[in-house]
């Protein structure tokens, strides 16, 4: 039985004139956020099963206040989040049942349940004659209806996987899950204001994502393989190993900012952000391969892809991952001291040829970055297994480049691409007591 308790507390200050040129206008945000985790999970195994059951509760008390410097001083003039009060319940299942050596089974279920208030909902603000409209009104302007009750959403998930281990060389997965993802306070609270496409309106209305997906998975190793650098048995050519990966996601009700259009459900055409349920596909591909060189030297490489698109209004999603790829080389050897190791990796990313960049048809977030490559130095010393000293060099030929962007939100509504850390040095120390 294990029970855990937590409290986060954030009060955070901001404003658009201490670390950039301000504006015609100058403004604060004022975030107070106060989390308090709850949970509790008991394990037990009989014979060749086991089982694990747990119930997890958060409480969330999330406000956030815009205001606008005057001659008369701090005026509150929007709510970023309108002091909302959620509750979440999460109950969850699992079970793991060896049904022989080679053969695995597991499976899940699982029941989420959010409701949230948001209490400062009907408070709006007059500065100077003008009156600034409460949440609960842009809501109502954008979406065509407010919010006058709590929000109240949930949804079961479910959860299945069959493992396959022929010898311990080789692993092959199949599993497949639906599962939910409640909408959070940005897409859901937002009521933030604004002139010629800068407002930002979330929707109280959302339904939670349904995410049905299928995945693959496989691990082949050689006989020399013990782990990446290391060797089995002095097998040097069999100490190998490549992992691949697969999955195909299809989501209902996948929740993406959007700017207002007049879409269906959208009762404004101005370009302010918005919040909407779309039908959506993800697919992700991942390969990797490893191999030792010799007792001392070794490789490794791998690949990633990933594919992101709103079937509903046939376009990219933003902030999806191009074509990107990683290899290595590692030197790893002992000394009178205790050991070190020396290292080089070559980064290299695609262009991002599918993008959201376009604000007439889509949010317009994703501007083109060209493909580009980096290599990185990095090198170690350890002593016996208690204190350790890393080095590092990234972006070692000083290459001008912009990095893809795949957060799974901005908080910029108009964000200007900023170049990557030019060449850097870095410095790390551990001790293990």
């Amino acid at each position: 039985m294990n029970l855990s308790a937590r409290n986060i507390h954030l009060d955070r200050r901001a404003d658009n004139y201490s670390l950039r040129r301000s504006g015609p206008q100058r403004v604060n945000m004022k975030v107070d956020r106060n989390l308090y985790d709850l949970s509790a999970d008991y394990r037990l195994q009989y014979g060749d099963q086991r089982s694990h059951i747990g119930l997890t509760y958060v409480h969330d008390n999330h406000n956030a206040e815009r205001y606008l410097n005057t001659p008369q001083g701090l005026l509150r003039n929007a709510y970023r989040f309108p002091d909302v009060h959620s509750d979440r319940w999460h109950l969850y299942y699992d079970h793991y049942w060896d049904i022989t050596p080679q053969h695995q089974l597991s499976g899940g279920l699982s029941y989420d349940h959010l409701t949230a208030e948001p209490r400062a909902k009907n408070r709006g603000a007059s500065i100077g004659g003008q009156t600034i409209p409460a949440p609960n009104q842009l809501w109502q302007r954008y979406y065509g209806q407010g919010l006058n009750r709590k929000a109240k959403t949930d949804g079961v998930g479910a959860a299945l996987a069959y493992e396959f281990r022929p010898n311990e060389h080789h692993t092959y997965r199949f599993a497949v899950d639906s599962l939910i993802r409640q909408p959070d306070n940005t897409e859901r609270f937002h009521a933030l204001p604004g002139q010629n496409g800068m407002g930002w309106i979330g929707n109280p209305h959302l339904k939670p994502e349904r995410h049905n997906r299928i995945s693959l998975a496989a691990t082949w190793q050689g006989a020399g393989w013990r782990e990446y650098g290391k060797v089995a048995n002095g097998d040097l050519g069999g100490a190998w190993q490549i992992e691949a990966k697969a999955d195909y996601d299809k989501v209902s009700n996948f929740i993406t900012l959007d700017r207002a259009r007049g879409q269906k459900g959208i009762r404004q055409d101005d370009g302010s952000v918005i919040s909407r349920n779309v039908d959506a596909t993800l697919i992700g591909a991942e390969i990797g391969a490893a191999k030792s060189l010799s007792t001392n030297l070794a490789a490794r490489s791998k690949i990633r892809y990933q594919y992101g698109e709103n079937d509903s209004d046939n376009r990219a999603l933003y902030h999806v991952r191009p074509l990107t790829a990683d290899i290595a080389l590692d030197w790893r050897d002992y000394a009178p001291f205790g050991s070190y190791n020396l290292g080089v990796n070559l980064h290299y990313a695609h262009k991002n040829s599918r993008r959201d960049s376009n604000k007439a048809t889509g949010l317009g977030l994703d501007y083109p970055t060209a493909g580009y490559a980096t290599v990185n130095l990095y090198g170690s010393l350890q002593t016996r297994d208690r204190f350790a000293i890393t080095l590092g060099v990234n972006n070692l030929f000083n290459r001008r480049y912009f990095a893809y962007n795949e957060q799974p939100h901005t908080a910029a509504i108009n964000p200007n691409p900023v170049a990557a850390p030019e060449r850097s040095v870095w410095l790390g120390f551990n001790y293990n007591f």
